[in-house]
């Protein structure tokens, strides 16, 4: 009786280790599993906007079985009224590549753009990075009320950095940026290489203002950014054949520097649109603009304004200096 016990005992004991030990494996494996799909998902949120990767991921799901490799996947674009765009370029960016070494320069600029992706308490979503330049949006994918206040911090900041990696390597290197509000299309292209960005005849505004920008440093005086005339037609082609009037926001007093220089866009103007704009019959571009170019050095002494601190909506005013 008592070996009869003994063996279905052992037999009830080790079927219960045997399920316990399979139990485990499954448990770990699962664990495993969701590790490697949060980071895959870390992966993919680091190309692509989390929102957009949510949305792309929860339609995978349902549309898997039934998607055939030959068929275009779900274009994922949105349109966004009242937000702002940066656009940000080094200057000095060929004689720096001409002092530093191939990896010195890659990491200088890893250094640059990692510390300008930590700005994020100004609520600006970085878009892309074109060699040396740099342009984000606010906005997007949650309004902001003060979406060009944003940008206009975030430019104060990259040049508070630019400041930063100049006094450290000794060279002369600066940032011209150019802020613009307005309405955009964004979304992600391609089928296997996902590409996310913007698009709209804000997003060549604000390129151009960039383009056409000076040197000058900013700074912020108490939610008040003191504003002149920025002259940005004399500069630039596409400000000049639109003529979209630009302000230079910079600080009280700062020593004449040489007239800018513009530069060439990072982009080239699209000729084969059907429409008389880009875009221009789908956003519906009767709404005031406020064009800004943001720069770093000083500024030729000239008409003052002080433009208003860009709260509401982003829209702003510019109030002369004595009146």
């Amino acid at each position: 009786m008592n070996t009869a016990g003994l063996f279905i005992h052992y037999l009830s004991d080790r079927t219960q280790r045997q399920a316990f030990l399979e139990t485990r494996r499954c448990i770990e494996g699962r664990v495993r599993l969701e590790r490697e799909n949060h980071r895959q998902e870390r992966l993919v949120m680091s190309i692509l906007p989390r929102f957009l990767v949510l949305e792309m991921i929860a339609d995978m799901a349902i549309m898997d079985e039934y998607l055939l490799p030959q068929q275009f996947h779900k274009i994922y674009i949105h349109h966004y009224k009242d937000v702002s765009i940066l656009f940000a370029d080094i200057i000095g960016f060929t004689s720096l590549s001409l002092v530093l070494s191939a990896q010195e320069l890659v990491k200088t600029l890893n250094e640059l753009f990692g510390r300008f992706d930590r700005l994020a308490e100004h609520q600006c979503l970085r878009i892309k990075i074109l060699g040396d330049c740099y342009y984000c949006v606010s906005g997007v994918p949650e309004p902001q009320r003060g979406h060009a206040r944003c940008c206009v911090e975030m430019g104060l900041s990259m040049i508070s950095t630019i400041r930063y990696v100049r006094r450290e390597l000794q060279q002369e290197v600066d940032m011209r940026i150019g802020v613009h509000s307005g309405s955009v299309l964004c979304g992600v292209l391609g089928l296997q290489k996902w590409q996310f960005d913007i698009w709209s005849w804000d997003v060549d505004v604000a390129n151009s203002l960039e383009a056409a920008g000076s040197n000058a440093t900013l700074d912020c005086l108490g939610g008040i950014y003191e504003a002149e005339a920025g002259h940005g037609q004399d500069r630039n082609e596409f400000l000049r054949k639109h003529n979209i009037d630009t302000y230079l926001i910079r600080p009280a007093s700062r020593e004449d520097t040489e007239p800018p220089k513009a530069r060439r866009p990072s982009y080239d103007e699209m000729t084969t649109w059907s429409a008389e704009l880009p875009f221009g019959d789908i956003l519906g571009m009767n709404f005031v603009r406020i064009h800004f170019i943001l720069s770093v050095q000083g500024l030729p002494h000239g008409g003052k304004g002080n433009l208003d601190s860009l709260w509401g909506r982003g829209l702003s005013q510019v109030r002369r200096a004595g009146q």
